[in-house]
């Protein structure tokens, strides 16, 4: 078992001769977490207002590559 973006970053990245036989295609999302209180969150947070929506989407593009 290996998660997609895992088998894609082996297949692409990599140039390993791996492939997937079945695909359970559920909505995933991923996320960061930070400790309570961590003063990394509000960092992290305004390094993505930084970037913008438009950069943050090519971002997530070419990882899905």
């Amino acid at each position: 078992f290996i998660e997609e973006p895992v088998l894609q970053y082996l297949t692409n990245r990599l140039q390993l001769p791996i492939n997937s036989v079945f695909s359970i295609n559920v909505g995933v999302s991923f996320g960061f977490a930070f400790a309570k209180g961590s003063p990394l969150r509000d960092d992290f947070n305004q390094f993505l207002a930084e970037l913008g929506p438009t950069q943050i989407a090519e971002i997530i593009a070419k990882a899905a590559q």
